[in-house]
């Protein structure tokens, strides 16, 4: 009947818009509800299987059973549906080392894209502006880098200087990918106007960065912090939380899904 129709045609928009065989894919889908023209909105999320194995097997050798394979963007959206209310149309930026995920989380909707800019386009630049090794370039990045804000200032260190107008450089390619994908999501989806942005990931600790992305977008900005909604348990070193906080909201996110329940409830296990 209708349901066996509907799960055909589900099978169907998976196989038309995933590009690798259905058989060596892991599969799950969430009815979002209906849209405007009366059709029945569907989320598809699928991953490789061996991608999956390889995940499941890395947890099993930690002496853990898996009980959930959720994907980064959608558990971030969960923590902030906890976060916020889901009231507003708000932006989450997971500045990773090899991409950057964007996320619009508007109402009962969701958009995200990959972009191929993030932590180690950073240190390939510092490695040729400054003419040394990729390694160096990461250290030098971790423990003097920041962000150059606009206007005429300068650092008096000569170095620093050029290390935070190399970062600004990068994180400017970076806010017009964000730009247009907003533009696109707005004009093509007909999404709202993000009114906020929240910054996670481990390239988010650059300093200056959530005032450089404030004043780009013109959006008003903070750090993802999913520990105003999932209280840290008593083994856990509260100083040590406060700034490994960027790398824990996925993982939080996993938590909203088994203890409070998710909005977007994806499991590819």
């Amino acid at each position: 009947g209708g349901a066996e129709k509907f799960e055909q045609m589900v099978r169907y928009e998976i196989e038309q818009n995933i590009p690798f065989p259905i058989d060596e894919m892991i599969c799950d889908r969430q009815v979002l509800g209906e849209n405007a023209n009366g059709e029945q909105n569907v989320m598809i999320v699928a991953a490789k299987t061996d991608q999956i194995e390889e995940l499941a097997g890395a947890v099993k050798a930690a002496g853990f059973v898996p009980h959930l394979v959720d994907v980064a963007p959608i558990a971030l959206t969960n923590v902030l549906r906890q976060l916020d209310g889901g009231e507003s149309c708000s932006v989450i930026l997971d500045l990773g080392a090899k991409t950057t995920s964007l996320v619009i989380v508007d109402g009962d909707r969701l958009y995200t894209r990959a972009i191929p800019v993030a932590g180690n386009t950073i240190t390939k630049e510092l490695a040729s502006a400054l003419g040394c090794s990729a390694e160096e370039a990461e250290t030098i990045k971790r423990e003097q880098a920041y962000v150059a804000l606009g206007g005429v200032t300068e650092d008096e260190d000569e170095t620093r200087d050029r290390i935070s107008k190399v970062c600004r450089a990068v994180m400017t390619r970076l806010h017009a990918e964000i730009s247009r994908s907003i533009n696109f999501y707005r004009s093509q989806q007909g999404g709202s106007v993000p009114v906020k942005l929240y910054l996670t990931g481990g390239t988010a600790l650059l300093p200056q960065l959530d005032q450089f992305f404030a004043e780009s977008l013109q959006l008003e900005t903070e750090y993802l912090n999913p520990f105003g909604v999932i209280a840290p348990g008593p083994a856990v070193d509260a100083e040590a939380l406060e700034s490994d906080v960027v790398f824990l909201a996925v993982t939080a996110g996993l938590a909203v899904h088994a203890a409070l329940g998710a909005t977007f409830a994806i499991n590819l296990l």
